[in-house]
C-alpha cells in the first residue's frame, strides 16, 4: 500500500491508516475504515476532506472543482477590473442621447436668450455695481417643476446654459466638460466651484468658494437648479418644459413727448400764416 501510495502521490486518512481513495478505506479495514479524512454517505465511503502525510506533496482529490472555481473566480475579477461589452454599450448610447438632447436644447433655448443682459465682471460698465446676497434659496427648483426637471435628468445641458448666458465658457466646451466629470464626483465638483464663481461675478451676486464646493458636491442638482433660476431671472425670460422660452421683461411705458419731433406747446410751424 505504502508502494502504492509513493507512485500516486495521493492520500486519504481513513482514521488509524491511510489508503488511496476513500473508496478503498473500507477494503483495506474490515469495518469503521470509513473516518478520519472520510465519511459514510448512502453506504459509499467519500472524501470529507483531503490531507499531507509528513514528506508527501498534497493533491487534491476535487482537483476539477478546484479548477472550475478558479477559473470562476478569475473570470469575476477581469469583470470588476475592465468594463464589459455591455458597459461599453450602455456608456455609448447614453452619450448619443445626451449630445442630441444638448444640440436640441441649443437650438430651441439658448439661441433664443438674449445676450447683452449679464456683463462680465471687470467691464467699463460693471465697474459701479456691488455685490448682493443671493435670493433664491437652494430648494426653490422644487417650485418651478420644469426647472427641477432639467436640473434632475440633464444637470449639465443646464448648466451649460447658465454658464453659456453668463458669459462664463461657451456651451458646447461646457457640455462636454461637465458631463465627462460626472462620473467623478470630486473632480466635477471643484471644477463646478470655479466656474460658478465666475458665474457669480458676472451677475453680481456674493458666493463662498467653500460653501459652493460643498453644494456641489452634496446637492448638485439643487445648485443647478437654483443657478438657472437667477440666470433665468437676469436674462428675464421663463423656461418652460419642452424648450419653450418666454420673455417676462416689463414693457418701458410710452414717452408722453413724441421723440425727435421737435414740437412743443404753442408753437407755429407755418409761420406765414401764425399771427400778425
Amino acid at each position: 500500500e505504502a508502494a502504492a501510495l509513493d507512485a500516486s502521490g495521493v492520500f486519504v486518512n481513513c482514521g488509524g491508516h491511510y489508503a488511496g481513495t476513500c473508496a478503498e478505506c473500507i477494503r483495506s479495514q474490515s469495518g469503521g475504515g470509513c473516518e478520519g479524512e472520510c465519511v459514510l454517505l448512502q453506504g459509499e465511503c467519500q472524501a470529507a476532506k483531503v490531507a499531507q502525510a509528513p514528506g508527501v506533496p498534497t493533491a487534491d482529490t476535487s482537483e476539477e472543482a478546484a479548477e472550475v472555481q478558479a477559473d470562476l473566480d478569475h473570470k469575476a475579477g477581469r469583470h470588476s477590473s475592465s468594463p464589459s461589452t455591455l458597459d461599453i454599450a450602455g456608456f455609448v448610447i447614453s452619450s448619443c442621447i445626451a449630445a442630441f438632447f444638448a444640440d436640441l436644447y441649443k437650438r430651441q433655448v439658448v439661441s433664443k436668450l438674449p445676450r447683452d443682459k449679464i456683463l462680465i465682471a471687470g467691464d467699463a460698465a460693471d465697474e459701479l455695481r456691488t455685490l448682493r446676497y443671493r435670493e433664491a434659496g437652494l430648494f426653490d427648483c422644487f417650485r418651478e417643476p420644469s426647472t427641477c426637471a432639467y436640473a434632475c435628468l440633464c444637470g449639465p445641458t443646464l448648466a451649460s446654459k447658465n454658464y453659456s448666458s453668463g458669459k462664463v465658457l461657451r456651451f458646447w466646451p461646457s457640455c462636454v466638460i461637465l458631463h465627462a466629470l460626472a462620473p467623478f464626483y470630486c473632480c466635477n465638483a471643484v471644477v463646478r466651484t470655479v466656474l460658478s464663481s465666475r458665474l457669480k461675478r458676472n451677475m453680481g451676486l456674493q458666493g463662498s468658494p467653500l460653501k459652493d464646493f460643498f453644494l456641489n458636491l452634496c446637492c448638485l442638482p439643487c445648485e443647478v437648479g437654483r443657478e438657472s433660476l437667477e440666470v433665468d431671472e437676469a436674462l428675464e425670460v421663463e423656461i418652460r418644459c419642452f424648450n419653450k422660452v418666454t420673455s417676462v421683461a416689463v414693457p418701458e411705458p410710452p414717452s408722453s413727448r413724441p421723440a425727435d419731433s421737435g414740437y412743443f406747446p404753442g408753437a407755429c410751424f407755418l409761420p406765414r400764416t401764425c399771427g400778425p
